[in-house]
């Protein structure tokens, strides 16, 4: 079973990286692909047609990236681009849901910011795209987008199996940003993850919790539960990021 998120397949290079994949290497593997694949549905269909043409198995969950509205989108909402990725990867055969096979669960998680992470600065209110690229519907806020799509997780988390695998995008303990980052990635905390998913990791009992949006490769064990970040991430980031498929459980 092989992860990466933040694949940002809008840029040539990381479009090229994808085409370049062996075409019969993982044809019995599983791929979790933890969001931010692109904006635009048309890359986002590019990049599951070729992964799916690789893996016997795909499951995705969104990223906010994916979530931002484009000029090529008609869904009025951030919401209804999710319905919309819903529709296109179940119609392309990517797993949206729960996937089971050998034992093994594999469980996406919906998530959202909700600033239990710290506070945003003005400045950071300023410059964060999704507060200008994403719309809510009611004037949501990000606490009540996160309540919304976390609740979508709620009857995963009666799930048991040998072996089960929680992904999503955003963090989901605020201890996953790196102590030693520069001081203006530390500024981005409020706009990570939220402290409530990985009470849904634990009460799920995830072995192993894939996700990925801060593009810093890691893998740490807290508290007996592996949190692995694999990010292809911008072509600038390449100091930072694996840029290659990362295997996280085998058989």
């Amino acid at each position: 079973m092989f992860s990466i998120s933040d694949l940002h397949v809008e840029y040539p290079e990381n479009a090229r990286w994808l085409d370049a994949l062996p075409r019969y290497e993982h044809t019995r593997d599983v791929l979790i692909l933890a969001g931010d694949v692109a904006t635009d549905l048309a890359h986002i269909e590019r990049a599951f047609d070729a992964f799916c043409a690789r893996f016997e198995a795909v499951v995705f969950v969104p990223g906010n990236h994916d979530l931002w509205l484009g000029p090529h989108d008609t869904a009025a909402t951030s919401i209804d681009k999710w319905h919309a990725l819903r529709e296109l990867a179940q119609r392309m055969g990517v797993r949206v849901d729960p996937f089971h096979a050998h034992g093994v669960s594999v469980v996406p998680l919906l998530a959202w910011y909700d600033y239990s992470f710290g506070e945003p600065s003005d400045g950071l209110l300023q410059v964060w795209g999704d507060y200008r690229r994403c719309v809510w519907p009611q004037d949501m806020t990000p606490a009540d987008v996160a309540r919304h799509l976390e609740a979508h997780n709620r009857e995963y988390l009666d799930i048991r199996n040998d072996i089960v695998i929680s992904c999503s995008h955003f963090l989901p303990r605020a201890d996953l940003m790196p102590s030693m980052a520069p001081a203006w990635v530390k500024a981005l905390a409020p706009v990570m993850g939220s402290w409530r998913l990985d009470r849904q990791i634990r009460a799920l009992g995830s072995a192993i919790h894939v996700f990925g949006h801060s593009h810093l490769n890691q893998a740490r064990t807290i508290d007996g539960v592996r949190y692995v970040n694999s990010a292809l991430g911008t072509p600038s980031e390449a100091h930072i990021s694996r840029r290659r498929l990362s295997l996280i459980w085998s058989d």
